[in-house]
């Protein structure tokens, strides 16, 4: 007999069957798929920005190492030759010398710096930078800078501070002076800089540093062999003219460098601290900066896409294991009738195959729609010129090559169960299915052993700050829980469904669900695992996120006592001050709000003893001191010397001579929920009304709260694959225990249960399967997230407190359980409209 007929025959029976498998497997698929389309979008965006910003250049002599600040000095004992003249252009000496050379057609010193400007009373920042004379800029809007005090911005920057052709910006001290836009561009070259002619950039001159010369070849332009020779040339003179003084061979540190050409980091030649590369070379070298979190994107792409499929396999799982029970009189008759056992076991692998195939080709397609949405949205709302997602070869492999294993090896189990099944089952005349087992004393031992020594090394990684041990104890600890689902949590399930008819009416249907718990341990425990990893994934980063936000307000409460502080004498402020919401407190002093710029002969391990008996809060903790308690203290002769001793901070402003009279200062304590832009928006009502305002505290924990926010938020989108994949374990599981229990509902309705009651089974098991998943994830999910942060803070003294955002682990259980219900509704309908006499005939 050969085994097409079985396939066939496995594929007619369980057809609508597959069909939630099937989804799984395509939602896992599609995630991954999407996150490799999305990641190769990035890398061919960040290659066509460094291709456009090197179009035009043959060679590039990148001269940041050129840069010295005003109080770089050469090291004590060495040689004054090559020895650094701070202050010194460097760079614009050597593209001179570059220039001379007969090949060379143009060769500009190219610069930058970072500005601060005020347009319209708002303040910005930008990177500055001239307009490069050998590239061809497309500009959307306007025109190039042509002339002094033009500026080209990119469409980011006009979009963020709403300029247009024609506004004009002031650039903010030291260097103040007012800048035209004249152009617009989306293009490469302005994407994080906005560009001006070299004369405008000259009077930046004092605080740019040099960053690199872009050689335009004459005769050998776009000849790669020219471009290699003649960076082999520009090699040999910078080597050269650091022979001759002519450039420093020293960096800034005053080490001395190499003077002979060799091969650099990143590629190129390196000769001391300049670097000599060609139009090739610099694209990679670009492209390799640019695309530097690309790993980084594809390692969380596929740690996300991998929880997705292992979700996946359990239901899966879950799925063949089902209906090899529930073909288990065929597949005795095929082996009565000739059939041989390892051909069974071909048959229903080859079904998993033909599964994930499928599966996985649907998911590629699913995968390559969603990157391609996501990509276009992208391009045209927040990133322009991100390219549009394509299918690689890349991504349909590794989406059909996952698909496929994942069924497979899931399948592998129920495959070799099926190649069990005796001929004389074919005789069998009533469809009885034995217990299962709860699982053996090994599966126990094991699942303690690693559980115990999972949560020991996380709580170890909490307490000294081994964040990579802790990942490694979560992880091992969570495998030893799943390892022991299967014996703990039928049981779980069954105790809560006796409690279940003890409390509430029912009690017969939730003591058929108990009963039902420990009949099918395996099924059970293998659906609730799916929830638990969903739960527990989830709980952890609400937990962690809640937990890193108050422990960093608590950080920033200790650092500023208050959350902002204003200078002003104006009457209207305390009218202003009212009538903002966020203000919640605010108190006046006689003062100024001052800041230490310098600070000499400060010898941080030693305290200050003020004659005002104050002490900061930082010795204080560490030595256990309250109100009223006596510290002694040792005095030793340190030496003749010392002019002073100061302290963490000054506890007195004796020392501080005031250079005008005083004014009022307005103290500030604001809402704990007040947001960036509530805050912008307070600052902007203030400014109007005071002299200086100082909303630095609150906007700092503002700014951390969102990142935090925004982190959780990007994070739980990720999982939302891996929890879709197990609501529909749960509904494809319940809807195959319907099948396999035909002839426990029909004989439940003739003995008097209604449909209601019936149905009431499935969607109670449901709910005891969510509750359990819920009560075990929100524990470790809770533990998990708290010793995250723990370990991540660097703190070793436990003060990292626990905080547990009741409102969302709240709003996580009600999704659950209603997602639940939801899974629950299909197959409880099902199992409700089971005729007793169709269900109990013999087929």
């Amino acid at each position: 007999m050969s085994r097409q007929p079985i396939l066939r025959a496995n594929l007619r029976a369980g057809g609508k069957r597959l069909f939630s498998a099937g989804l799984a497997i395509t939602i896992s698929v599609a995630f991954v798929v999407t996150a490799l389309l999305l990641v190769d979008s990035f890398n061919r965006t960040m290659e066509a920005q460094a291709q456009a910003q090197a179009a035009g250049a043959d060679v590039v002599v990148d001269t940041q190492g050129l840069w010295f600040p005003d109080d770089a000095t050469s090291q004590e004992g060495s040689p004054d030759e090559g020895a650094p003249d701070p202050g010194t252009d460097y760079a614009g000496r050597l593209a001179e010398k570059i220039a001379e050379q007969p090949e060379v057609d143009t060769a500009q010193a190219l610069s930058a710096t970072s500005i601060m400007f005020d347009s319209s009373g708002t303040g910005g920042f930008t990177m500055l930078s001239q307009v490069p004379e050998y590239a061809d800029i497309d500009v959307d809007e306007g025109e190039l800078p042509d002339d002094d005090a033009e500026l080209l911005i990119g469409g980011q920057l006009a979009d963020a501070y709403d300029l247009e052709v024609g506004d004009t910006i002031t650039t903010e001290p030291p260097e103040e002076q007012e800048l035209t836009v004249v152009g617009i561009s989306d293009g490469a070259h302005t994407a994080d800089q906005a560009l001006v002619t070299d004369q405008t950039m000259g009077s930046f001159d004092e605080f740019a540093s040099p960053d690199a010369i872009m050689v335009v070849l004459g005769d050998g332009h776009n000849d790669e062999q020219a471009q290699q020779d003649f960076a082999e040339r520009t090699a040999e003179l910078v080597s050269e003219m650091m022979d001759h003084g002519e450039l420093p061979a020293q960096d800034s540190a005053g080490e001395e460098t190499d003077r002979e050409p060799g091969p650099g980091v990143d590629g190129g030649t390196a000769i001391g601290n300049v670097v000599v590369l060609t139009q090739a070379e610099i694209v990679d070298v670009w492209i390799e900066q640019l695309s530097g979190g690309t790993t980084m994107l594809t390692m969380v792409g596929f740690g996300f896409g991998a929880i997705a499929l292992f979700v996946s396999a359990l239901v899966i799982y879950n799925t063949f294991q089902v209906l090899v029970v529930s073909r288990t009189a065929m597949m005795a008759l095929l082996r009565a009738v000739g059939a041989t056992s390892a051909q069974v076991i071909r048959a229903t692998l080859a079904e998993g195959a033909v599964l994930g195939l499928v599966g996985a080709a649907a998911g590629v397609v699913l995968g390559w729609c969603f990157a391609y949405g996501a990509s276009t949205l992208a391009s045209q709302m927040w990133l322009p010129g991100f390219a549009t997602a394509q299918p690689t070869a890349v991504a349909v492999i590794a989406g059909v090559t996952l698909g496929v294993g994942v069924t497979v090896i899931s399948t592998a189990l129920p495959a070799l169960r099926s190649g069990r099944i005796a001929p004389m089952e074919a005789l069998r005349p009533v469809e009885v299915v034995p217990a299962e087992s709860s699982g053996s004393v090994l599966r126990l031992v094991l699942g303690g052993l690693l559980t115990a020594a999972g949560l020991a090394a996380v709580l170890g990684a909490a307490m000294t700050n081994l964040a990579p041990v802790g990942i490694a104890g979560a992880i091992i600890g969570f495998i030893g829980v799943l390892i022991l689902c299967r014996p703990l949590v039928p049981r779980l399930v069954s105790a809560l469904g006796r409690l279940w008819a003890r409390i509430f009416r029912g009690r017969v249907a939730a003591g058929i669900v108990a009963n039902n718990a420990r009949q099918t341990p395996g099924r059970i425990a293998s659906t609730t695992s799916a929830l638990l990893i969903g739960v527990t994934l989830v709980a952890t980063m609400t937990v962690g996120a809640t937990t890193a936000q108050r422990f960093m307000a608590d950080e920033l409460t200790e650092r500023y006592p208050v959350d902002g502080a204003v200078v002003a004498t104006s009457p209207e402020l305390q009218d202003t001050l009212e009538a903002e919401e966020i203000v919640t407190d605010h108190a006046e002093f006689s003062g100024d709000v001052v800041t230490y710029s310098e600070m000499e002969d400060v010898e941080t391990d030693l305290v200050e003893v003020s004659q005002s008996d104050l002490l900061s809060s930082g010795i204080t903790r560490s030595e256990d001191l309250d109100w009223d308690d006596m510290l002694q203290l040792g005095v030793s002769m340190i030496g003749e010397d010392v002019a002073g001793v100061p302290g963490e901070g000054s506890d007195e402003a004796a020392d501080l001579t005031p250079t005008r009279e005083s004014s009022q200062v307005t103290m500030l304590r604001l809402s704990d929920d007040a947001t960036a832009a509530d805050l912008t928006r307070l600052r902007s009502a203030l400014e109007s009304v005071a002299s200086e305002v100082h909303l630095e505290p609150a906007e700092m924990r503002a700014s951390v709260d969102d990142v935090v926010d925004t982190v959780l938020i990007v994070v739980l989108v990720l999982l939302a694959a891996s929890v879709i994949v197990a609501v529909l374990g749960v509904s494809n599981t319940l809807a195959l225990s319907v099948v396999e229990r035909r002839r426990e509902a029909a004989l439940l309705r003739a003995l008097g249960m209604t449909r209601s009651g019936v149905r009431s089974m499935i969607s109670l098991e449901a709910v005891l399967m969510a509750v359990v998943a819920l009560v075990l994830g929100s524990a470790l999910g809770v533990y998990f997230g708290w010793a995250g942060v723990a370990s991540l803070v660097g703190h070793d003294d436990m003060s990292v407190g626990l905080t547990v955002p009741w409102v969302r682990m709240g709003l996580i259980w009600v999704a659950t359980i209603a997602a639940a219900l939801l899974a629950a509704a299909i197959p409880a309908r099902a199992f409700s409209r089971t005729q007793p006499a169709a269900g109990l005939s013999q087929e």
